[in-house]
């Protein structure tokens, strides 16, 4: 599995993700050239596409650094890589929506209250016992739940580029 892969979108080529170990580690990293919006990099393996994370800006284009244990490869049935996409932006009306006005108050852990707390422009939309937590990307401002960002999965709402959390009793899952 460790080598230099091409990341592809739409058939074409738009940088590399290198797979490498680094003490008991195995670290995927890709960089990929300047997109605009929100991306999540997937690698293919056994047939099927499995998402590893979303990218983040960087000076020269898009990057994402990521540790594995062995164990979690496994559980995301990581056995080998065939090719490695990035996927799009998902799109999504409006109905549902709805403004939260202190995000802290969706979370139970500490560090991601405190990351959050008078964040604006965050949404959310009750689904059963989850709540998906919308939290904007913008140029011009950090992100506000960064500790969090690697499981968040890109998403339009009204336009506008978004980062979705799945939270249930203050938990994120993916």
């Amino acid at each position: 599995m460790y080598g230099t892969y091409a990341v592809k979108y739409e058939g074409k080529e738009v940088g590399t993700l290198k797979v490498y170990s680094e003490g008991l580690m195995t670290v995927f990293a890709a960089e990929t050239l300047p997109l605009s919006g929100v991306w999540r990099i997937a690698v293919v393996s056994k047939g099927k596409t499995i998402p590893i994370g979303v990218l983040a800006p960087s000076q020269r284009g898009l990057y994402l650094k990521k540790n594995f244990t062995k164990n979690m490869l496994a559980e995301l049935n990581v056995s080998g890589i065939e090719a490695v996409v990035l996927l799009s932006q998902e799109h999504s009306a409006e109905s549902g929506w709805k403004p939260v006005y202190e995000p802290s108050g969706l979370f139970s852990d500490s560090d991601l209250k405190a990351a959050c707390k008078g964040s604006k422009g965050v949404m959310a939309l009750k689904e059963g016992e989850v709540t998906k937590a919308a939290f904007p990307i913008r140029s011009d401002a950090p992100f506000a739940l960064m500790p969090a960002f690697c499981l968040g999965k890109p998403l339009k709402i009204g336009g506008n580029d978004y980062l979705v959390f799945t939270v249930k009793d203050g938990e994120i899952f993916a």
